[in-house]
């Protein structure tokens, strides 16, 4: 009997031991459940939504809508703010990857000749206005070098003296951007002035871009040759110009033979003083001032010289 009794007494006490031990299990158990779903809560609800839409008013830098790389988001360029200015459309981007390539992309207004500025935040001038198309164009930057820092994309309807803005709440355009790799093979912009050229040798080959409208690609011989052949491929909608400028006689010839959509080829003397520029005629019409996804290639071969103009 002395045997049963602590053996009942034991088991009675074990028993209530089990008990106390599975109710705390419980207690940390749904702690640690509660705990786990603030937890993720609170770093879901820290991370700020991606946008889809424009959030008004945006007119100024400090309204600017963030815009994170490679995300789509609308607008509208609806009510203007007065008689001379329209609705501006204001969006913040940094680069913090060191020198990359600005590509955006801006859908067409089917009443509005859109322009797709860029603004270095801080400043009040762009430093670029694509402006390519006209009404009911889209817009497009295909190559823009950036540094790092913050910029501001700007959506407006292209702005004439004397004309009421236009208005429009219905249509919506969307715009995109991204960084790129320069790479090799490539024009490197800005090199729309002697001073800023890209130097090339005799024998390569180049690709670029006739981009925005007043676009102007400059490229610098580093060697010297009785002649060169110079071949630029045809830019769709495009008429193609190359101008071939001596620095050391501080002069240059225009050459524009082909018109458009057609190659350009042109065989000239040539010196490291010879530098050739490719952009687009004007003033021709029914053609595009340039076109951002389009690409040319440009040759450079060392030739005879040419022949005297009698």
């Amino acid at each position: 009997a002395r045997g049963f009794d602590f053996d009942a007494a034991d088991v009675e006490f074990g028993g209530k031991r089990t008990s106390a031990i599975t109710y705390v299990f419980i207690m940390l158990l749904l702690a640690g459940l509660g705990f786990g779903a603030w937890w993720g809560w609170s770093k879901v609800s820290a991370t700020p939504a991606i946008p889809s839409a424009e959030a008004e008013p945006n007119n100024e830098p400090d309204q600017a809508n963030p815009l994170p790389a490679e995300v789509e988001v609308t607008g509208t360029v609806g009510q203007r703010q007065d008689t001379e200015l329209g609705d501006v459309d204001l969006y913040r981007i940094e680069n913090s990857e060191g020198r990359k390539l600005l590509r955006a992309t801006l859908t067409a207004l089917p009443n509005m000749d859109l322009v797709l500025d860029v603004i270095r935040m801080g400043h009040r001038n762009p430093i670029l206005s694509a402006d390519t198309g006209g009404v009911g164009q889209p817009e497009s930057i295909p190559n823009f070098p950036l540094a790092n820092g913050e910029y501001l994309l700007r959506v407006r309807e292209r702005w004439i003296t004397g004309r009421l803005p236009t208005e429009n709440i219905s249509d919506r355009y969307a715009i995109r951007w991204e960084l790129t790799e320069i790479e090799p093979g490539w024009e490197s912009e800005v090199n729309d002035s002697l001073e800023l050229a890209n130097p090339v040798a005799l024998g390569s080959e180049v690709r670029g871009f006739i981009g925005w409208g007043g676009d102007v690609d400059t490229y610098c011989l580093r060697d010297t040759a009785p002649g060169i052949h110079v071949e630029l491929s045809a830019i769709a909608g495009v008429d193609g110009v190359l101008r071939v400028v001596d620095r050391a006689r501080a002069s240059s010839r225009k050459f524009d033979d082909a018109g458009l959509g057609a190659p350009e080829t042109i065989h000239v003397a040539a010196t490291d003083e010879t530098c050739i520029e490719v952009s687009a005629d004007p003033n021709e019409e029914a053609a595009l001032k340039a076109n951002a996804e389009a690409p040319y290639t440009i040759t450079f071969r060392a030739g005879d010289a040419p022949e005297a103009t009698p």
